[in-house]
């Protein structure tokens, strides 16, 4: 099957899941016979230019820009598969694709500025019920207002206008959560929608965590991530790993005085499964509702490393159904967790591993992809 990938690159930057997985399921495909071309245009290139934030900007509200129509002539793909168009893409385009469309929804952005549904600290669905222009008052992009003012169009009527929405034969969901959610704000997407969980390559040569190895935290240091709550409620005797950089470094740095708490900072991607393996456990304290289970997550599960899971979010919610690790309601029950992950750890770090394998391996993702590809062509 001939496969196009069209992905609009976020800066390097800021560290993007959607890039690796977009390189990671290009690859996958390949190596399984299929004929991939990726269409790309990467911001770090395009806002070098002169004139370019406008130029996005009118592209996102209008949905006129950039256009990959011409390489998809010349590669004759059977179908396309739309990742992220956002900002460096048109979608006017999907209007008269020749060939059936699949699109992944990584995030709320079709109907949300902030893509999160999340703002001051708590679940936002404020523009869903009084209407998008509500993200321009607060600056949800960015804490920007003008730079949000071409999402909040973008997004007017629940994401009515929005050409994903409208052209694509399959939308792409990463977890139940994400699919109640799109189901909720547009339940005429519901016959549309698809949950197929992203992979992590697979590390090779688990072995099973120790018991007195330490705790590690992944992600990005802001207040949705949880992780000021964490350190604060972090036991001084127990020993955490935190990887990842963010505006709350110097203030957890700060908070940290005095405990057991080794900050990292950014690593490169492939440096977080040998981390990993290292731990005894992956803790995940986010406190939005996460629009897929996250990479570290997934990468956790292959390491065979249980998640202490905190809150309601899309990684609490596989927790419960694979029984990978625990789940606390609140982070003020964290020792009560700990103790639980500590007392279960064979039992949960084998769940993990078979998690992965069953849902979030290579071989399974292409499974369900196939057969959502051959469906829409078919």
């Amino acid at each position: 099957m001939r496969i196009a990938l069209i992905h609009s690159y976020y800066s390097s930057t800021v560290p993007s899941g959607e890039n690796i997985v977009v390189d990671l399921q290009a690859h996958a495909l390949r190596a399984a016979g299929e004929d991939v071309l990726v269409v790309s245009r990467r911001t770090d290139d395009v806002m070098v230019r002169r004139g370019a934030r406008a130029r996005a900007a009118l592209s996102v509200a209008t949905g006129r820009g950039p256009d990959p129509t011409a390489q998809l002539r010349a590669f004759r793909p059977d179908v396309v598969h739309v990742h992220n168009l956002f900002p460096n893409f048109g979608g006017a385009w999907l209007g008269h694709c020749p060939v059936p469309v699949v699109a992944t929804l990584h995030n709320f952005r079709a109907f949300c500025s902030a893509g999160t549904l999340w703002r001051n600290g708590h679940d936002c669905e404020e523009c869903l019920t009084g209407g998008s222009f509500r993200a321009v008052r607060h600056g949800c992009y960015r804490g920007n207002p003008l730079a949000t003012m071409p999402l909040a169009i973008a997004t007017r009527g629940r994401g009515r206008t929005n050409p994903v929405l409208r052209h694509a034969a399959a939308l792409i969901v990463m977890a139940p959560r994400s699919e109640a959610t799109f189901v909720q704000m547009r339940p005429d997407l519901e016959d549309r929608l698809r949950v197929v969980p992203n992979f992590v390559p697979d590390p090779g040569g688990v072995t099973a965590p120790m018991p007195d190895a330490p705790w590690i935290f992944v992600g990005r240091l802001t207040e949705g991530k949880g992780i000021e709550r964490l350190i604060d409620r972090w036991p001084a005797e127990e020993r955490l790993i935190v990887v990842g950089s963010g505006p709350l470094q110097g203030r957890l740095t700060s908070a940290a005085a005095g405990k057991a708490i080794d900050f990292m900072g950014q690593v490169a991607r492939d440096a977080v499964p040998p981390l990993l393996a290292r731990c005894k456990a992956l803790v995940f304290p986010s406190l939005w509702r996460e629009s897929a289970p996250a990479m570290t997550y997934v990468e956790a599960l292959a390491a065979g490393r249980p998640t202490l899971a905190i809150g309601t979010n899309a990684v609490a919610d596989d927790v419960v159904t694979s029984g990978s690790g625990v789940v606390i309601a609140d982070v003020s029950m964290l020792a009560d967790g700990m103790t639980a992950i500590s007392t279960r750890l064979p039992e949960t770090s084998g769940a993990a591993r078979r998690r992965y394998e069953a849902h979030f391996s290579e071989r399974a993702w292409l499974k369900r992809m196939s057969g959502i590809y051959k469906s829409v062509v078919g």
